[in-house]
């Protein structure tokens, strides 16, 4: 869950922010922002009705003149990417774009409101991850006088004691591991 993960690298972020060998400034918790997605969830049984596939639906209103922005169709498990032409004014606006009018094979027209729910929802944001788990990274940077590898030892201890003391509470599928440059240190001193 990324709302999941996120809060959990606040977490850390908060606890990494009070450890003495990390300059508190540095600490930076990275994000996971995500553009708003339009949606069409059509209906079925209205589309059935209206004589209207969803494939049908898709191409009218992909058809709209103008500026161009990613819609996504929900057609029950398949995402369906559609691209709506039509005035950045309307596309900006759930309601402008529910208004959107549909012609039925029998010569009608309707709004897309009546063939579908319309809404915008969080997009989906870039998640990394590294060996199959779903990654962010939580920087920072030492303070002077202490070595990478103090300063990687020190952030550990750190996060296991505000884990102990409930200070910081991780979901069950949530764990960190201190990465960068103290690597190469630790891996020259094991030669």
């Amino acid at each position: 869950d990324p709302d999941s993960l996120t809060n959990a690298a606040l977490g850390v972020e908060r606890v990494l922010r009070s450890v003495p060998q990390i300059r508190p400034q540095s600490v930076f918790a990275e994000q996971l922002d995500a553009k708003p997605t339009l949606e069409i969830l059509p209906d079925r049984d209205r589309l059935l009705y209206a004589g209207l596939t969803v494939a049908a639906l898709s191409k009218q209103v992909s058809l709209y003149q103008g500026q161009r922005t990613s819609v996504t169709v929900l057609d029950g498990r398949e995402s369906i990417p559609v691209r709506i032409r039509a005035a950045r004014s309307s596309i900006d606006d759930p309601y402008a774009v529910s208004e959107l009018p549909i012609f039925l094979p029998r010569g009608e027209q309707v709004r897309l409101s009546d063939l579908a729910e319309v809404r915008y929802r969080p997009g989906a944001a870039m998640i990394r991850s590294e060996d199959t788990f779903r990654t962010l990274y939580v920087f920072f940077d030492k303070e002077a006088g202490w070595s990478d590898v103090e300063v990687a030892e020190a952030a550990d201890a750190a996060l296991k004691r505000a884990i102990e003391s409930g200070d910081l509470t991780l979901p069950a599928a949530v764990g960190w591991e201190i990465a960068g440059t103290y690597e190469n240190q630790v891996r020259a001193s094991q030669r």
